[in-house]
């Protein structure tokens, strides 16, 4: 029998993988996403926490 923990680390490794996959096979161009992301994240944090925004 698996030991539970290993059965765990397997299916987490395959979600991974499946993940993995749909992100490639969507289109969504990811790369230029994350660049604005980060840009944008940029300013925030040169304007200061008063551009933040309220907490939630």
């Amino acid at each position: 029998m698996e030991d539970p923990l290993d059965l765990l680390d397997r299916v987490a490794d395959m979600s991974a993988a499946d993940q993995e996959l749909m992100l490639r096979q969507s289109g969504i161009p990811w790369s230029d996403l994350l660049v604005a992301y980060v840009d944008r994240l940029t300013g925030q944090v040169a304007r200061g926490p008063e551009s933040a925004g309220s907490a939630p």
